[in-house]
């Protein structure tokens, strides 16, 4: 899993030293503690990366449960789009991360965006 995201990384120029990079790739790797200090760094919690993906989307994607539930209680936007203009909800039901869709939905995710 590491790997595919550090070619996933090296695909798009992520440099170690954006704070946005950061994030997102802390919530990639299911680093709770990681994305909590970027963001006491005052990194926006709903930035996207180049590739137009953010921290919820990523967790969602690597179905990282504990990372999702800090974003959101921290006031992640459940329904942002993401690249494509899917939704942290879609990718979680796409990747299997049935725990994760629920609980978007149960946190007011909207079902009828794709």
């Amino acid at each position: 899993m590491k790997l595919a995201i550090l070619l996933f990384s090296l695909l798009f120029i992520i440099t170690p030293d954006d704070p946005v990079d950061k994030l997102v790739t802390a919530a990639a790797n299911g680093d709770v503690s990681k994305v909590a200090s970027a963001l006491k760094k005052g990194v926006d919690i709903n930035a996207k990366n180049r590739a137009r993906w953010n921290a919820l989307g990523y967790a969602c994607k690597y179905g990282h449960f504990e990372v999702v539930k800090f974003l959101v209680e921290k006031g992640a936007k459940v329904n942002d789009p993401i690249n494509t203009g899917s939704t942290p909800l879609a990718v979680a039901i796409l990747e299997g991360n049935f725990d994760i869709a629920n609980y978007l939905i149960e946190n007011k995710a909207d079902v009828n965006i794709p």
